[in-house]
């Protein structure tokens, strides 16, 4: 089972990226206050004084590149040729070992994104910026897709490898019934 990135972790690790002059504790300082100040307050953040919805803003942006080789929408459609590759090898005659550790983890790696984008999301609802709203919708439809491949996957392919029923065979065929 995968263990999901709590979304306290993740906000600490985009105000890490996003201020990596600060110390760990300040790091963690800074996520408490982020997660727990009113809106209209504001964060020290170093020697800054910074609005909460600012921060919000500014952290669910960071997060929402965490994973992201360039930008957002290059993840998105990066998202369909990994899909669109694991497809074709899990279901092109034969699984190998490998085609089966792809697979397994993309799987994973969906399931931390999408504890991430989550915390995107909530950050962005939360904001009082007018670009958040069409920020929102966009991480909330990448989201859906991302469900949606990898509903794909795990719906279009088989869990074990036939190189492993090989060895479980050729190792069941080794055994000696008499002796068992």
């Amino acid at each position: 089972r995968v263990e999901l990135s709590n979304p306290k972790s993740i906000i600490s690790k985009a105000v890490k990226q996003q201020y990596p002059d600060l110390s760990h504790d300040e790091v963690q300082k800074t996520t408490r206050e982020l997660v727990l100040a009113p809106n209209n307050s504001r964060i020290k953040v170093g020697e800054q004084e910074i609005a909460v919805e600012d921060l919000q803003f500014k952290i669910a942006e960071s997060i929402e590149l965490l994973n992201s080789e360039t930008n957002s929408q290059q993840e998105y459609f990066g998202w369909f040729e990994d899909c669109a590759k694991i497809l074709h090898n899990m279901n092109d005659g034969y699984i190998t070992d490998s085609d089966l550790s792809e697979r397994n983890d993309w799987l994973d790696d969906s399931y931390i994104r999408e504890a991430e984008l989550m915390t995107c999301m909530g950050l962005y609802r939360n904001s009082t910026f007018p670009e958040a709203k069409q920020k929102y919708d966009q991480i909330y439809n990448k989201l859906v897709k991302l469900r949606q491949l990898r509903n794909a996957i795990k719906d279009s392919t088989r869990s074990e490898s036939d190189d492993r029923k090989k060895r479980e065979e050729a190792l069941f065929h080794t055994i000696d019934p008499q002796r068992v």
